[in-house]
């Protein structure tokens, strides 16, 4: 089997997709993947082929002030959130579906395979004209779907035991759709209009795991909020692998601080001992 993975420009986000990739070649799976050119050696470290996005797409977000200037001028809060969060994960959409197109069309993989935050798969969701393969969405941060006390998502809100926590829940879900959700969801309709495709079907974070032909959540069920019955294709698959360990790669400053604590030790010890503490 041929699998294309696709990974927004970020270590968070290309070592999950990195780690199923081993295992796919460690099977005898064919392993494409395509993400920013800075990535590249981590890519065919991994030993899979590195393919890169189309420009717009290429970013080094380890230079984020740079790529992305105007966002040190915005104050910590919701406006500066929505700033990251469409320039990040929304304005590559459109080269990263380009992306995703020319790959399919040279390569014919057999299956695609996202991190949940590449945008540029769900113009191909919304592609019904354009045959393709298979596209799976990998989870690179927690399960993010609807609660049933109505919490909004992402903050971290312990589950509501009384009616007086699920009203307080409901306003800050009015108030976080009206900040994030709303506007948030009409900027990805945009982009989706200049590609002639129809509006999001729900909201964007949300689109993540209803979207896709099939979601991996890269936890177990007992670690998230109970989120009720969840859809069919969504597969709670638990800790990926880690990449393999490299032999002698401890940096020379751990291994001398390493050693100064292992003494650190022996002296508290001895003087444990000579207080008479064992």
């Amino acid at each position: 089997m041929k699998i294309l993975f696709a990974a927004t420009p970020s270590a968070g986000h290309l070592n999950p997709l990195l780690a199923i990739a081993r295992m796919a070649l460690a099977r005898g799976d064919e392993a494409l993947v395509a993400t920013a050119t800075y990535l590249r050696t981590a890519v065919e470290a991994s030993g899979a082929r590195f393919r890169p996005l189309a420009p717009g797409a290429d970013i080094d977000l380890t230079r984020v002030e740079e790529v992305l200037p105007e966002r040190a001028s915005l104050p910590p809060g919701p406006e500066q959130l929505r700033y990251n969060f469409e320039r990040i994960f929304l304005d590559p959409m459109l080269p990263q579906a380009e992306t995703l197109r020319r790959i399919i069309a040279t390569d014919r993989p057999d299956l695609v395979v996202v991190d949940d935050l590449f945008f540029g798969a769900t113009a191909l969701f919304l592609d019904r004209e354009t045959p393709r393969p298979p596209i799976v969405a990998c989870s690179i941060t927690i399960m993010v779907a609807n609660r049933p006390d109505g919490a909004p998502t992402m903050i971290g809100l312990p589950p509501a035991l009384d009616e007086a926590t699920r009203a307080s829940y409901a306003a800050m879900a009015v108030q976080a759709e009206t900040v994030f959700g709303a506007p948030v969801r009409a900027y990805a309709d945009a982009k989706l209009a200049e590609l002639g495709l129809p509006p999001l079907p729900c909201g964007v974070l949300h689109s993540r795991h209803l979207m896709a032909d099939a979601f991996l959540q890269t936890t177990v069920l007992a670690f998230e909020y109970d989120f009720g019955r969840m859809p069919a294709h969504v597969q709670f698959v638990g800790a990926l692998p880690p990449p393999p360990a490299v032999a002698g790669c401890r940096p020379a400053g751990l291994v001398g601080s390493t050693r100064r604590i292992q003494k650190g030790r022996a002296r508290h010890a001895g003087h444990g001992r000579e207080r008479g503490f064992r």
